[in-house]
């Protein structure tokens, strides 16, 4: 009876979505955390200039959302606190957030836990852009310079998180800060022209349906031509549909990958939309499931690092024997809220550092789904780190080894063959060691 060994199953293999399990390693790199404080500073920071402009009205000036102008350390420190829209803002303690079952099944649903610091800065101005024709001239332009910003300042940062991420995820290897912004700067104009391309193209289309409905103006036959051509601005209207799911649901998506095909514009747009639309469910699956396991990282992220805090607290309460009570001294206060704010600073970092982590994992199974290529593929050929680097996949093809030629064991045989095969007669009559190979 032949014995049958049982191999290992490489569940990764089958199933491409577990890599998303492993964001949370890739996330937490200060480095990353670091370039997404920034990031999130620069947009608040610039729609806090933009706002000195004065071309907002009044009535989007009340509609804009909080988040958008706030500073990632004025978002609240401890996850049950108030500040942005969370769990935080239904008044749940630390410890029933793991005794609760219903407290801990809501854990899993905070999906603008992730969403709302990245996307935040884009989603009001884009709302304001669809309905511009009510918000008139100068609250249109007041948008789109905070779209044009958001998409400058996220596409040096995103990137350069996206390309230390696929670093990290590749070859195993952490790229420093410089390295990552470095790339990120040289593919800058990529990075903007990504989203432009079907957004220049949505312009074209309502353009033509412009011209459309300016030819109901004409006396007389206008309106008959006007609705004779209404099949063909229907036509326009779906294209335009296409267009806007690609550009809503595939941005993060293009960025990622430029940033892992070292590729431009074009390609990382054409890529985004292909896969989206080649293998919806597929998106649909793997988006899900990363808003329920981003929910529930940055939740225990935000309640370790409350709890880490209150153990600090609680170590220099012992020896100052007050607490954390500064007093009056306006140094000592200042000191002491420049640490507090580098600290909840850091952890809000952390869920625009899992977003486009989460995002570039998200692109490299779609690819693997939608065109086989391997999970750990990537190009290397840009200058990152200030060092030419080549072609590099992960797994076998990632190991450096020097190939090592295998010695002749008797070097009296391999002359004598050597000889004999060079002094072989040809039957034609001619030597073989005069001929020439053919090509």
């Amino acid at each position: 009876m032949e014995s049958t060994n049982l191999r290992r199953v490489e569940w990764r293999q089958l199933f491409s979505w577990l890599y998303l399990f492993g964001a949370f390693r890739i996330a937490i790199d200060p480095r990353k955390l670091i370039l997404a404080v920034l990031g999130l500073c620069f947009v608040s920071g610039g729609n806090h200039a933009i706002d000195a402009i004065g071309l907002k009205t009044d009535a989007i000036q009340e509609a804009t959302p909080a988040p958008v102008h706030s500073y990632p350390w004025q978002r609240g420190l401890y996850p049950w606190q108030g500040g942005v829209e969370d769990v935080s803002s239904q008044g749940l303690e630390p410890l029933s957030l793991l005794t609760d079952p219903g407290s801990v099944v809501e854990l899993f649903t905070q999906w603008n836990l992730l969403i709302d610091p990245v996307l935040q800065g884009a989603l009001h101005p884009a709302f304001v852009l669809t309905q511009s024709h009510n918000h008139g001239f100068a609250g249109s332009v007041d948008a789109l310079i905070r779209l044009v910003w958001f998409a400058f300042v996220w596409s040096i940062f995103g990137g350069a998180i996206t390309r230390m991420a696929v670093h990290q995820f590749v070859k195993d290897q952490k790229l420093s800060i410089l390295g990552g912004v470095k790339f990120s700067c040289s593919k800058l104009v990529q990075f903007l022209s990504a989203p432009l391309l079907p957004l220049s193209g949505i312009f074209v289309l309502l353009c033509f349906c412009a011209g459309i409905g300016a030819l109901g103006r004409v006396p007389g036959v206008g309106p008959v031509i006007m609705s004779v051509l209404m099949g063909l601005a229907l036509i326009f209207s779906v294209a335009i549909v296409i267009m806007l799911i690609g550009v809503g649901a595939g941005w993060p998506l293009m960025v990622a990958a430029m940033s892992t095909e070292d590729s431009d514009g074009f390609d990382g747009s054409s890529r985004a939309h292909s896969y989206i639309f080649d293998v919806p469910w597929h998106y649909l699956w793997c988006f899900v499931l990363a808003m329920i396991y981003a929910s529930a990282t940055v939740i225990f992220v935000e309640l370790a690092a409350a709890w880490a805090f209150n153990a600090g607290a609680v170590g220099v309460a012992w020896g100052s024997g007050s607490g954390l009570e500064i007093g009056s001294d306006n140094t000592a206060t200042s000191i002491y809220q420049f640490w507090l704010s580098t600290w909840t600073a850091l952890i809000v970092g952390y869920r625009a550092s899992l977003f486009w982590v989460l995002f570039l994992l998200i692109y490299l199974v779609l690819r693997n789904a939608s065109d086989r290529i391997p999970m750990n593929e990537a190009s290397f050929v840009g200058v990152d780190d200030g060092n030419d680097q080549e072609m590099a996949l992960g797994g076998i093809s990632a190991i450096k080894e020097d190939v090592e030629e295998r010695p002749i064991e008797n070097p009296d045989e391999a002359s004598t063959v050597d000889s004999k095969s060079d002094s072989t007669p040809n039957p034609d009559g001619g030597d073989v060691s005069e001929e020439k190979p053919a090509e």
